[in-house]
């Protein structure tokens, strides 16, 4: 379900996003694709060919896939866990801001969320996927205030405006005296 929430976040932040946030290249540099003139488009079309500026063909080496961080442990320094990913916070222009991390619970029943800004977490690679490290403990992690996404601030919002219907009592049903009067007498 976490995979699917990603998922479907990264692609709303990604359609959201103009071409330029979504741009890189194998250097540290960031092209800005120009948009495509109707000569371009239109030589596109002649040729065949699609002009590529802009787009990733190859993951490189030094980046990770939103797909590598949710789900994945988080442990403190001496290798214990402390909690698991349940999301990824990306901004407007494409960079990772942090991870929310479950802690605490048990199956995910009681458990909480924290988010954590990347520039916290040491990202590794190892045999089995990605290792990520947090120089807390899992009671300091406990302890850290809750994340809030914007829909639970938004459903805390509506809770705590009151309805138009509360207040309304309906009225209490009386049995009909007569007809009981009737029965009792039979």
């Amino acid at each position: 379900m976490a995979k699917i929430t990603v998922s479907t976040m990264a692609l709303m932040a990604a359609l959201s996003l103009p071409a330029a946030a979504i741009a890189q290249t194998s250097d540290t540099q960031q092209q800005v694709p120009q948009a495509r003139t109707n000569d371009q488009t239109q030589a596109v079309q002649k040729t065949g060919k699609v002009n590529t500026k802009g787009l990733i063909m190859m993951q490189d080496q030094d980046t990770f896939l939103a797909s590598d961080l949710t789900g994945a442990t988080v442990y403190n320094p001496q290798d214990e866990s402390i909690g698991d990913v349940n999301d990824v916070i990306v901004s407007r222009d494409g960079k990772v801001d942090g991870v929310v991390v479950g802690v605490g619970g048990f199956l995910g029943i009681g458990e909480k969320d924290v988010a954590i800004k990347m520039s916290q977490i040491k990202m590794m690679d190892t045999d089995t996927g990605v290792k990520l490290v947090l120089d807390m403990t899992k009671d300091q992690l406990a302890a850290a205030p809750e994340f809030k996404s914007k829909t639970d601030m938004q459903a805390q919002i509506n809770a705590e405006q009151p309805s138009s219907t509360q207040g309304l009592v309906a009225p209490a049903e009386q049995p009909d005296q007569g007809s009981t009067q009737q029965k009792t007498q039979q």
